[in-house]
């Protein structure tokens, strides 16, 4: 049945990809293959592409799948010939990767193909196999602790046909550093990850007071780091977290968003004692309740109700003066809607309320540039004040990371890959 059903299941898809004009990953490699023809009938494509290439670079060939591996396979035929015929010109192809880094089964690579391709060739190409070891980014104890502790993990021989890869060792440049290049330390019971952070954070903390400037902790998810990040902060250690807190984590972007929700609607009544209690405003609880329980249903706005005489008698002296100053500069920017941009617009009013007076640092101050950098977005791309899109967006949005030039950096295995610390 599922023979019978999928190819019509398939042409479907095609017309469904035409009728849209998209198409997906896999239809893309498929379409290059079918672009190039099979070895008996090449297409005019195919015969100008033979005729242009003279050299091909593949990185990362240790996760080549089958579909790709075809694809060079026909985009190199009949290079053997042409490198026969014209020796003074040959075409070449070199490849690069490291079976060790293969992790993209899932996504059908083949560590097999690389090395079947360093044991025989590609297509009829003897390929000259150059293994680079030496390490330039580890100091020597490290290095060794690698090559002692996997060497013992891996099969003993490569076996193209089971994807099996031997282990290939290191040999360190660097010098061995001052002390112990690798340690352990383990925690467990109920409150082990709260040891883990407090351990870690005294450490980092320690070598910082040191003069060690050079420092990198990683982790495996960003909500593995933020315990550690807080941790730090409170110890007054300088980091750089990249890609680690969410826009939508800053307090000056939170109030941001109150504005954009109050200038939005005067029916978000939220939104509007939000205002009030923000920290340009700073309503003390006593005369936020006031306000709340203020006049008869059906209630009327708070924008209206915050402009009262009667209500400003009712409160605190304080509190009447700064709900004043609240409501006179609200009125103001409402009678500014629609005639500025819309980022000008909410940053006036933000600017306004003292907004910019309440960063505690220039690292929240560029997170308020983030947000505002959204909302020209917003209007260039015609969807104006959507707080539903400004919300996703700035949940998607990460907070600034902190300058270059802090001690400490803190970011995922996956950032990491290639720095040198």
């Amino acid at each position: 049945a599922l023979s019978r059903l999928l190819p019509v299941l398939q042409a479907e898809l095609l017309l469904v990809f035409r009728r849209h004009g998209v198409v997906d990953y896999s239809q893309l490699a498929q379409s290059a293959l079918t672009a190039l023809g099979d070895d008996e009938t090449p297409t005019e494509l195919a015969l100008r592409l033979d005729y242009r290439i003279e050299h091909i670079l593949v990185d990362e060939f240790q996760d080549t799948s089958n579909n790709q591996y075809e694809l060079l396979r026909r985009l190199t035929r009949g290079w053997v010939e042409h490198n026969a015929a014209n020796p003074d010109a040959p075409r070449t192809l070199l490849v690069v990767g490291d079976a060790m880094q293969s992790i993209y089964g899932f996504r059908d690579a083949n560590v097999g193909l690389f090395l079947q391709a360093r044991q025989h060739g590609f297509c009829g190409l003897e390929l000259q196999q150059l293994a680079l070891s030496s390490n330039f980014r580890s100091q020597r104890g490290i290095v060794d602790w690698v090559n002692a502790t996997f060497s013992r993990h891996f099969p003993p021989a490569d076996d193209a046909a089971t994807g099996q890869v031997r282990y290939s060792a290191a040999e360190p440049v660097k010098k061995a550093g001052a002390g112990a290049a690798v340690s352990m330390d383990a925690f467990c019971g109920d409150d082990a990850g709260a040891a883990e952070v407090a351990f870690v954070a005294a450490r980092i903390a320690g070598c910082v007071a040191a003069g060690e400037s050079d420092i990198a902790v990683l982790g495996r998810q960003r909500s593995h780091l933020r315990p550690l990040l807080r941790r730090l902060k409170e110890l007054g250690v300088r980091c750089q977290s990249p890609e680690l807190d969410r826009l939508d984590d800053s307090p000056l972007v939170a109030d941001l968003l109150t504005l954009c929700r109050a200038l939005a609607s005067d029916a978000d009544r939220l939104a509007w004692m939000a205002l009030l209690r923000a920290p340009w405003c700073g309503l003390e609880l006593a005369d936020l309740l006031a306000v709340a329980r203020w006049g008869k249903a059906p209630v009327q706005p708070l924008r209206l109700s915050i402009g009262d005489p009667k209500l400003q008698q009712a409160l605190s002296d304080e509190g009447a003066r700064r709900i004043a100053r609240l409501h006179a500069v609200m009125s103001a920017a409402l009678q500014q809607r629609d005639r500025l941009a819309l980022r000008v617009w909410i940053e006036q009013v933000w600017l306004a309320l003292g907004g910019a007076c309440c960063a505690p640092d220039a690292l929240a101050l560029e997170d308020a540039e983030s947000f505002l950098r959204l909302l020209e977005e917003a209007e260039s791309d015609g969807i104006g004040l959507d707080l539903q899109w400004l919300e996703r967006r700035v949940h998607r949005q990460f907070m600034s990371g902190g300058d270059a030039d802090c001690p400490v950096q803190l970011m995922t295995l996956h950032k990491a890959k290639g720095l040198e610390f």
